[in-house]
C-alpha cells in the first residue's frame, strides 16, 4: 500500500511539474507560446540602445521579461533577439516554440557580426548560444597526450603561439603577468563550457583574457583553451577595420619570414562601392581572406595556425547614407587531430 501511495505522489509531483513548466504568462502574447513571434526588419532603430538592458536581463535568468521586453521593442532584426526568445521559451517549458525561435535565429540574414560597432551582441555568440541551448550535433573530441603536447612544446618547426605565449605552456605560464614578457595576460576570466561549432570538449578550461602584445598599446581580447592545465589553443582578436587588418599583415609577414608561404589561402574579399543619387559614392569591403599554417605532429595531430580576416559591407536604401561595415582580424592557433592529411604536403 505504501509503493502504491508513493507511486501515486510521484506521479503527481511529476503532472504538477509538468504543469507549471508550461503555465503561460498573460503578459506575454500567445504568438510567443506558439513560437510564430516575428520581429520587423528595419535599418533605424533595431534595439541597439536596448541591447546591454537585454544582456544583463538574459544573465540574471529573467526569462519572462526578456521575452517581453525582445518583442515590445520594435525593429529587431538580429539573430541574436530571435535567440533570446529562444532562450526565453526553453527555460519557461516551452520547447517547441523555443525550436522555432533557434531556427529563425540561426537563419537570420542579419547577424550580430555585422553590426559590431553597434554593440547589439553584448558578447553574445548565437550560433554557439543554440548549440549550447539544445546540444545540436554535439560529439565528444579526442584530446592530445602527453606525448603529443611534449613534442609539441619541444617544436620549433612551426608557429605555435605569440611570444612568450606558447601552445603546450602550462596554464600558471601563460597567466604570468611578469612585466619583462613582451607577450602577457593582463586579466583573465574562466568563461567554463564552450561550444566550437559541433564539438564539444569535454574536460577543457577556457579563459577569456586580454592580452598585451607588441602589436598595440592596448590590450588585445583573447580566448584561451586549456586540457590538463596545458594550453592547446590560442584566439587573438586583432582588431577591427583596417587597423586590425594592418596588424594581420604585420603577422603574416612574420610568419612567413619564419616559416614559409601558407599551406593554404583562401582571398574571397572584394570591394562594394556605393553611390548615391548625388553622385556621392564610397567603398566598403565584403568577404574573408583566410590564411593556414599545418604542421604534423605524432599520432595525427596537427598544429593549425589561422590568420582571418572577415568583412561585411552593406550598402544602405536609398533613403539614408548610413552605411553598415564590419571588419575583425584575428590569429588562431591550436592543435587539433584531423581526419585527414592536408592537401598539400608540409612547408616547414
Amino acid at each position: 500500500m505504501n509503493l502504491i501511495r508513493l507511486t501515486q505522489a510521484l506521479l503527481f509531483f511529476a503532472a504538477s511539474t509538468a504543469c507549471q513548466a508550461q503555465i503561460r504568462d498573460p503578459s506575454l502574447p500567445d504568438e510567443f507560446y506558439t513560437g510564430s513571434v516575428v520581429l520587423e526588419y528595419s535599418l533605424f532603430g533595431k534595439g541597439a540602445s536596448g541591447a546591454k538592458d537585454l544582456k544583463q536581463l538574459h544573465d540574471q535568468g529573467e526569462w519572462t521579461s526578456l521575452a517581453r521586453k525582445v518583442i515590445e521593442q520594435k525593429s529587431l532584426g538580429y539573430d541574436v533577439y530571435y535567440y533570446y526568445l529562444a532562450v526565453s521559451a526553453k527555460k519557461l517549458g516551452f520547447e517547441s516554440a523555443a525550436k522555432a525561435f533557434g531556427d529563425r535565429a540561426l537563419s537570420s540574414a542579419d547577424k550580430c557580426k555585422s553590426v559590431v560597432f553597434l554593440n547589439v551582441c553584448q558578447g553574445v555568440d548565437v550560433k554557439r548560444s543554440i548549440n549550447a541551448l539544445f546540444g545540436l550535433n554535439r560529439k565528444l573530441v579526442e584530446l592530445p597526450v602527453p606525448a603529443v603536447l611534449e613534442q609539441l612544446s619541444q617544436s620549433l618547426r612551426s608557429p605555435i603561439g605569440i611570444g612568450e605565449m606558447k601552445l603546450g605552456d602550462r596554464m600558471e605560464q601563460v597567466l604570468n603577468q611578469d612585466q619583462s614578457r613582451s607577450v602577457r595576460v593582463i586579466a583573465s576570466t574562466n568563461r567554463g563550457e564552450k561550444f566550437d561549432e559541433d564539438l564539444e570538449v569535454s574536460g577543457a578550461e577556457f579563459v577569456s583574457a586580454t592580452v598585451s602584445t607588441p602589436l598595440s598599446s592596448k590590450p588585445l581580447p583573447a580566448q584561451l583553451e586549456f586540457n590538463d592545465g596545458r594550453l592547446i589553443g590560442l584566439e587573438l582578436t586583432l582588431g577591427d577595420g583596417e587597423l586590425g587588418s594592418s596588424r594581420l599583415q604585420s603577422v603574416k609577414n612574420q610568419i612567413e619570414g619564419r616559416f614559409g608561404a601558407p599551406a593554404k589561402v583562401l582571398e574571397e574579399m572584394t570591394t562594394v562601392r556605393c553611390v548615391f543619387g548625388n553622385a556621392n559614392s564610397y567603398v566598403l569591403n565584403s568577404g574573408n581572406n583566410l590564411y593556414t599554417w599545418n604542421h604534423p605532429m605524432k599520432d595525427g595531430w596537427f598544429v593549425v595556425a589561422e590568420l582571418s580576416d572577415s568583412a561585411t559591407g552593406i550598402c544602405p536604401d536609398k533613403s539614408t547614407s548610413s552605411r553598415t561595415e564590419a571588419r575583425t582580424a584575428t590569429y588562431r592557433v591550436s592543435l587539433k587531430k584531423l581526419s585527414a592529411n592536408p592537401t598539400k604536403p608540409s612547408l616547414f
